[in-house]
């Protein structure tokens, strides 16, 4: 065993998911990475079934399952939660995702150092990953702020059943699987935006006002996208709000940023914001405004508060 890892923790097991009574808790570390002979002879046995319904009968059935994100009493759900173990987990489906190439899907996951454990499903043909959060009692918000990041960064669809604790998986088998036992925790939560009660929005007034704090950003060569998720959500702002003709602008204001680039150009970003617009939907130009406004960046507020 590890001397110390963040995967060290508690969860709970269950001889399949058609059961609600778990069998007993053991150690998820050790569950990750000494498999038994039979638990990988049924993964082979069910990688080679072709029938998507079968081959999901034949998982619900046979696999061995944990919840990954703690130890439960009898039955489970997430009222019986005991004591969460600090790791939330993120589960890509093939079928949600059939273009995506998940080998090379699986490299870009390993880069993020929120990353403590990134494998192959059990199918073999997913992804699933585990990540440790800062705030064990706010499971369902860490869960929404970093899968909205994923799908926004990537360009993919997650599983959102895992936003329960109580979520089960199943068991999987990779000979390639990835592990950092150091991970470092998600700090960030999804944190719903106050609406703001608008009236008689004029978007010629709203273009010039965005117009003018990007003349301001110009002269003083201020930097206003901070980190890497504050940069998408100001591409966001602007592909809601603007569309394709905001383009030029996020290109601007990304000329001055030392940290944007992590391999992907601004043309690059403001796709994925156009293309992806309904994960990043709550943004509105208002976000753009209170970056601008925390850098001392203002204009005539009363034209459209």
């Amino acid at each position: 065993m590890i001397a110390e890892s963040v995967l060290d923790v508690k969860v709970s097991s269950y001889a399949s998911a058609k059961v609600t009574k778990k069998s007993r808790d053991i150690n998820l570390l050790a569950f990750l990475t000494t498999p038994s002979e039979e638990a990988i002879r049924l993964i082979h046995k069910l990688r080679h079934i072709e029938d998507i319904d079968e081959r999901r009968n034949f998982k619900g059935k046979n696999l061995p399952a944990i919840t990954p994100s703690g130890t439960f009493s009898d039955p489970r759900n997430q009222s019986n939660l005991i004591q969460h173990s600090g790791l939330i987990q993120m589960d890509v489906d093939h079928k949600d995702n059939p273009y995506v190439d998940m080998k090379e899907l699986k490299k870009e996951f390993t880069r993020l150092k929120q990353a403590a454990y990134i494998g192959f499903s059990s199918s073999g043909k997913g992804l699933w990953g585990l990540f440790p959060i800062k705030h064990s009692d706010k499971h369902k918000q860490h869960f929404k702020w970093f899968a909205d990041w994923i799908e926004a960064y990537f360009n993919i669809e997650v599983d959102r059943a895992p936003s329960n604790p109580a979520s089960l998986r199943f068991y999987s088998f990779d000979e390639e699987a990835y592990f950092n036992h150091n991970a470092e925790p998600i700090t960030r939560v999804f944190t719903p935006r106050p609406r703001k009660h608008i009236k008689a929005i004029d978007p010629d007034r709203t273009l010039q006002n965005i117009e003018a704090c990007v003349e301001q950003i110009k002269l003083k060569g201020e930097d206003i996208t901070g980190d890497y998720n504050q940069w998408v959500e100001l591409g966001f702002a602007l592909a809601n709000t603007l569309g394709e003709s905001g383009r030029d602008i996020f290109h601007v204001i990304s000329v001055y940023s030392h940290t944007y680039g992590k391999g992907r150009t601004p043309d690059e970003q403001y796709t994925l914001c156009l293309e992806s617009k309904s994960q990043g939907s709550r943004i509105g130009i208002g976000t753009f405004f209170d970056i601008c406004r925390s850098h001392g960046i203002l204009f005539n507020l009363k034209k459209i508060d």
